[in-house]
């Protein structure tokens, strides 16, 4: 897959496209389903596959204090797009000037002049342009006038994923259904509408080394970064994967401000116990996912209890976790 950094101009090597638009963060099971319709019909019709997606969410700019936090970065949202066979993803910068363009103006700017679609294939909800004046009927219009095709598909619903008997079964798959899952600690239905373990990525920094001393445990310390979805405190069976390489890694991991040493609060950090491993992971960057809630966090009257805990907790996490 080829990434296109607010290209203007044809796709490279192909006439015209059939594409998809949207802000995409997660990759659900809903944005799966257009995705793979637009990939599909590429392979019908030899025509190239573009998702158009923006550098970062449209509300960071228009609303900072109503941005959500995400669920993919940049990178790893490019990667799953990449992973369901997409051509050529085209990232758009938005910024102040994007927040102002007519809808009018983006439709000939990105899908006309830009990679010259064929086909649009959008969700029935998809608004666009200045104070979202563009629906899915104002792009069919434009696409009358300009030769594409513009396909409206209807919302997937949690009951599609998780079974009519579900609390949420009549509610449409939507990042911020899946976002409110991750932070209460909701992971078996979160990793279900999103086909994988939510993870975050970072740079592994250095702590006080109380793990690697005192208590015997060493872990690898990711800060918490300030716009991603993070589960609630508390320890969870998941793994960490350095992105020098290809191999997941058991783990134990802690989220929360260390409450045994730091009975006001520290700072907040996801600390990971790599199972098995003994290799220097500070300075490295690494994605740990997020598998299952085991405990919540809790503040022990001495370290040997702590010490005793982190004992049952990798025993938990060997006996929940196999790696494929």
């Amino acid at each position: 897959m080829q990434v296109l950094h607010d290209y203007h101009g044809p796709i490279p090597g192909s006439d015209r496209s059939i594409m998809t638009i949207g802000t995409y963060d997660g990759i659900h099971h809903g944005h799966r389903r257009i995705i793979s319709e637009v990939v599909s019909r590429c392979h019908d019709s030899g025509l190239s596959s573009v998702v158009v997606s923006f550098d970062r969410h449209p509300l960071s700019v228009l609303r900072p204090e109503a941005a959500p936090l995400m669920l993919t970065g940049a990178q790893q949202k490019a990667e799953l797009i990449q992973a369901l066979g997409v051509d050529y993803l085209y990232l758009l910068t938005f910024d102040q000037r994007r927040s102002l363009q007519s809808a009018r103006d983006f439709v000939y700017d990105v899908v006309v002049n830009g990679v010259r679609a064929k086909e649009v294939h959008v969700g029935s909800n998809f608004r666009f342009g200045h104070q979202r004046q563009g629906d899915v009927e104002f792009l069919a219009e434009v696409g009358t006038l300009e030769d594409f095709e513009v396909y409206a598909a209807g919302l997937s619903k949690v009951s599609e994923v998780l079974g009519e008997n579900h609390r949420d079964a009549d509610k449409a798959i939507s990042s911020t259904l899946v976002r409110k899952m991750v932070t209460a600690a909701e992971l078996q239905d979160a990793s279900a509408l999103l086909h994988r373990f939510h993870s975050v990525r970072g740079v592994v920094v250095g702590g006080d080394q109380r793990g690697s001393g005192e208590l015997g445990f060493p872990t690898a310390n990711l800060e918490i970064p300030a716009n991603m979805a993070v589960p609630l405190d508390g320890v969870y069976a998941g793994t960490l994967r350095p992105l020098s390489g290809q191999r997941s890694h058991l783990a134990a991991i802690s989220i929360g401000t260390r409450p045994t040493f730091y009975p006001s609060g520290g700072p907040r950090l996801i600390e990971s116990f790599v199972l098995d491993y003994n290799g220097n992971l500070y300075g490295e960057e690494v994605e740990v996912a997020f598998v299952e809630f085991l405990r919540p966090q809790i503040a022990y009257e001495s370290s040997d209890e702590l010490i005793a805990q982190i004992h049952l907790d990798v025993a938990a996490v060997r006996d929940k976790l196999t790696l494929q």
